[in-house]
């Protein structure tokens, strides 16, 4: 029996382990080893809303101040005609107490209807920073998503490369097949982020889109760990003395 020369398997058993070593720390939780991307900048739509909420409650408090003060010089303006005029005291109690439930009724208007605004405001600021903040979240999931991918890239070909040796690396490339299928699962449940952040900003019961978009999040990380662990499966296989020998050759030789 012929063995593969002790120099290159040497040689390949320090090229496993660089790799193992490599792939490991690659591998290691996914979707916290992403460099964090540098905070953009707060986007118009935000800055615009707060700005229309500002608006509306100075808008709310002018008006009413100026019900007030149109209300007291009305009022005033009645006493002061009432003995020129000839008006009974009855009658311009009368009129005082119209003028003052008049007043009263338009700032209680203006205050629903500021409140109105603002809650609608209020409500759009909330669908805008979820929608930014669940952005963030999807870009990270993914960038996740493209690291495994690479890797799986990476470790097929260093699986071409140990059978081009003759070694038996079905067990390891049967793995990779199904770490490819986790991988796929997590950039569908991925995607699927991103419908479900636009569907929760048009829904009607925010708080039921909320909680789906929630869910859509929790299976997107967990797919992540799953390829991510079935990734780390395939490399510990690939240590060496846990992946396929070396084919041997064997030579017939005569003798006299």
């Amino acid at each position: 029996m012929i063995f593969m020369d002790r120099k290159a398997a040497v040689a390949a058993a320090t090229v496993v382990a660089s790799f193992f070593v490599y792939a490991t720390a690659i591998a290691a939780d996914p979707a916290v080893i992403v460099p964090p991307a540098v905070s953009p900048p707060k986007p118009q739509p935000v800055r615009e809303l707060r700005k229309d909420i500002r608006d509306i409650r100075v808008e709310r408090r002018e008006t009413v101040k100026d019900e007030f003060q149109k209300a007291r010089t009305d009022i005033k303006t009645i006493r002061a005609t009432a003995t020129s005029s000839g008006a009974t005291k009855d009658a311009v109690r009368s009129q005082v107490k119209d003028i003052r439930t008049g007043a009263k009724q338009n700032i209680k208007d203006t205050r629903t209807g500021a409140r109105e605004e603002i809650k609608a405001k209020q409500a759009e600021l909330r669908r805008v920073r979820l929608n930014r903040e669940f952005e963030r979240v999807y870009r990270r999931f993914m960038a996740a998503v493209e690291r495994l991918e690479k890797l799986a890239t990476r470790i097929e070909s260093r699986l071409k490369k140990f059978e081009e040796q003759s070694r038996d690396m079905s067990t390891s490339r049967t793995r990779l097949a199904e770490v490819r299928a986790n991988i796929s699962a997590a950039r569908n449940d991925t995607e699927a982020i991103k419908t479900a952040a636009v569907s929760s900003g048009v829904a009607l019961d925010a708080e039921t889109a909320l909680g789906s978009l929630r869910t859509t999040v929790k299976m997107a990380k967990e797919s992540i760990r799953v390829a991510h662990a079935a990734l780390v499966q395939v490399v510990n296989g690939m240590k060496p003395g846990r992946s396929g020998t070396p084919a041997t050759t064997t030579a017939e030789s005569s003798g006299n």
